[in-house]
């Protein structure tokens, strides 16, 4: 484990970050340096020395994740780390929620081998919401099994939101209930069987409230259907692929069986049966006739997106 996590780490590029200019030092006739700050005038003050937030209501928390593993590693290795160890908090780098999931699944391999915990979720290339939650999950984890149950070091900020504690289908179901405004938990998110309740909740729900609807219409619409990845695919040997709306750049066949996304529909002809799709090295349009898109799906879709088509697959 720790070889392959190693590879992974060379692999990843990693800014530098540029030191800033010292400021000037001159001798006070005493022996003593004296450092000259530098003279600013208003206008030369930069206006902010802020950088731009690049993970929204998430950076605080991944700030708290760099801060809760240097603190567990210290506990458990003081002030040893594990080679390939970044201790990266730069939160202008884009890469910092997996730099962050490097580091935690290097003091796992020091420290637990390969007796992984049964519940961990490890490395998932999400959005940075999720890979915030599944961080949040696994150093939780990795804490009790170092530190006993419950048992944190000084200083520890602990999770924000009780449910990250939770498997994946939980939170998922949970949140996607919440959406809807009529599911609300009334597990007690002190109690040792928290999860374990909500899953039976939650469950017990959509079996009783959702399953039981008397209703012809289908729980997915059309339009749901089709934003769905690759929930089309090429059904006959006879998919002409343009890069134009108007079928007058010919591109390729598209090969039987292809798997794809619909993207939008020709918005400015009723009449034409052009389909923007967006598939494994391509985005082109083509008839939908000649594919599993059914009528009802095509009618729901919103016009094609003004984006430059390509095709870089094999078959192009």
């Amino acid at each position: 484990m720790r070889r392959i996590l190693l590879i992974v780490l060379l692999l990843l590029s990693i800014s530098a970050v540029s030191a800033q200019d010292n400021p000037e030092a001159t001798p006070d006739g005493s022996g003593v340096t004296v450092v000259e700050p530098a003279e600013t005038t208003q206008e030369e003050a930069p206006i902010s020395a802020q950088p731009e937030n690049i993970f929204g209501d998430s950076l605080s928390e991944l700030i708290n994740l760099r801060n809760d593993l240097e603190l567990l590693a210290t506990a458990v290795r003081g002030t040893v780390r594990p080679d390939g160890w970044s201790g990266n908090l730069d939160v202008t780098n884009p890469e910092l929620p997996l730099l962050i999931r490097l580091d935690l699944e290097l003091l796992l391999a020091d420290t637990l081998g390969f007796d992984v915990p049964a519940d961990w979720f490890g490395i998932a290339f999400a959005d940075v919401q999720y890979q915030v939650r599944d961080l949040r999950h696994d150093i939780e984890i990795l804490s009790d099994e170092l530190l006993g149950d419950g048992a944190r070091p000084d200083g520890w900020s602990g999770s924000p939101n009780p449910l990250w504690a939770c498997d994946r289908s939980t939170q998922t179901l949970v949140q996607l209930l919440a959406q809807g405004d009529f599911f609300v938990a009334v597990a007690d998110s002190n109690s040792p069987d928290f999860c374990a309740i909500l899953e039976l909740q939650v469950v017990s729900f959509v079996e009783q409230n959702l399953f039981t609807i008397d209703t012809t219409d289908p729980y997915f619409t059309s339009a749901v259907r089709t934003s769905l990845p690759g929930s089309v695919t090429a059904n006959t040997d006879f998919v002409v692929a343009f890069f134009d709306i108007q079928a007058t750049q010919r591109a390729a066949v598209i090969p039987n069986g292809t798997v794809m996304t619909p993207v939008g529909r020709n918005g400015a002809n009723e009449f034409s049966r052009m389909v923007m799709f967006e598939g494994d090295g391509f985005l082109l349009f083509a008839e939908y006739t000649f594919t599993s898109l059914t009528d009802e799906e095509f009618n729901a879709l919103e016009g094609a997106p003004a984006v430059q088509t390509f095709c870089t697959a094999d078959w192009c």
